[in-house]
């Protein structure tokens, strides 16, 4: 049975969402980030580009337009709005 963490914008009725498909490193960028205060929730990134998976438009050192698909999005209170961070461990 793969671990079940709270948080995930896609978790189950009981507010669990499996990582077993994590590494060991996306896991503990996971532990830690939803064990920071305020932490509301948050959303591993499709890897494809699909309609579920966000997008981030940026330009290259030379202006061109590129895209990327970050890892992981997480939402975080700070004062009285809910605040996403772009977490990508692995670049």
């Amino acid at each position: 049975m793969a671990p079940l963490v709270p948080g995930h914008l896609l978790s189950d009725s009981n507010g669990q969402f499996p990582i077993g498909s994590l590494n060991a490193w996306e896991r503990e960028v996971v532990m830690v980030e939803i064990a920071r205060p305020g932490s509301v929730g948050w959303y591993r990134n499709p890897s494809h580009n699909g309609v579920d998976s966000l997008t981030v438009a940026y330009r290259d050192p030379i202006g061109d337009w590129r895209s990327m698909h970050p890892d992981f999005v997480f939402f975080n209170m700070v004062g009285d709005s809910v605040r996403p961070s772009i977490v990508d461990p692995h670049g």
